[in-house]
């Protein structure tokens, strides 16, 4: 699809981290659109920074507790975005506890891989409909390295997601902070089950899936531009500009998926989060590890924590 510009948490090639499949498909459905619509802007307003415009990693303070830290995620097994490791290492060293979104264990990565597929005798081919778009879908899985076994029986989305995103050669960002904790002995968290993160699939028929696969398959030649361009936005830090690439993209065709991602995947999720943070932010050295588009806007998790007395200060 055009404008694809965001990337997922994809820690092993059979692994998928939910959350962000849904705002990798989110940002690419939503720039497949013709026209712009006022309703974009609108829906999208929430996670427009007004403050905390730059930076990925915030020290969370609050009366005389340890600070705590939160860092904005990209899932992407890039060298860059590895490198950065050493500005987070020393402040996770130094916490008692890790929260990403989903607990990264291997219980919870079977878990969300199996929401991938059928399980009813339903194939990606007979719920398709269309023996061209299949066969043409069957062509960009073997030229990405996926063969056709592993597609015949998978949901719509998560078909767009595995064309939209190159197979990982090693870890990404969450992965690596994960197991360095699990190494050192930490206390480990979730602050979603695996549960709530497919739930939010439930909003969207198969008329939505398709629709979703059917535009990734017809415009899979932009996405590795558009992932580029987020990817240099990550590491340069610009948590407005991320968040424009979401705002400025052309309009929905069909501002009811819109309405439904903006509030399913980010808006309902960051109070979730926020509310899921607060007896570890009560004890103090928790460092929480989040995707960065969770960071911005008004009803982003920074703004929200403020709204609830903490203190929030760019580290890095």
């Amino acid at each position: 699809m055009r404008d694809s510009s965001h990337a997922l948490l994809f820690g092993h090639p059979w692994r998928i981290g939910v959350p962000y499949l849904m705002l990798l498909i989110w940002l690419v459905f939503v720039s497949c659109a013709q026209a712009g619509d006022i309703s974009t802007r609108l829906a999208g307003s929430g996670i427009v920074p007004e403050r905390h415009t730059r930076g990925i990693l915030f020290r969370i303070e609050h009366d005389n507790l340890a600070p705590s830290y939160v860092l904005g995620t990209i899932h992407i097994d890039d060298p860059e975005v590895m490198a950065l490791m050493s500005h987070f290492q020393p402040y996770l060293h130094t916490s008692r506890i890790l929260c990403t979104e989903v607990k990264l264990d291997f219980a919870a990565a079977a878990a969300e891989m199996r929401t991938m597929f059928f399980h009813d005798g339903r194939t990606l081919a007979t719920v398709l409909q269309d023996k061209d778009l299949y066969l043409r879908l069957k062509d960009l899985a073997d030229q990405r390295g996926l063969p056709e076994p592993m597609i015949r029986n998978m949901k719509p989305w998560a078909a767009a997601y595995l064309l939209s995103m190159p197979l990982p050669k090693g870890q990404v960002l969450d992965d690596k902070l994960f197991t360095d904790a699990i190494r050192d002995g930490k206390k480990v968290c979730g602050l979603e089950s695996v549960e709530e993160h497919t739930r939010v699939f439930d909003a969207f028929t198969i008329a939505d899936q398709i629709y979703m696969l059917r535009e990734t398959v017809d415009h899979i030649d932009d996405v590795d531009r558009n992932l580029k361009e987020l990817l240099s936005t990550y590491l340069a830090r610009d948590l407005s500009r991320m968040a424009n690439l979401v705002i400025d993209a052309p309009g929905m065709q069909d501002a009811r998926i819109q309405q439904l991602f903006f509030k399913h995947l980010l808006i309902d999720r960051n109070e979730k989060m926020v509310a899921r943070m607060q007896p570890e932010l009560g004890k103090g050295s928790a460092f929480f590890a989040i995707g960065a588009m969770h960071l911005t806007g008004e009803k982003g998790v920074l703004r929200l924590l403020e709204t609830r007395g903490y203190r929030i200060e760019k580290v890095y």
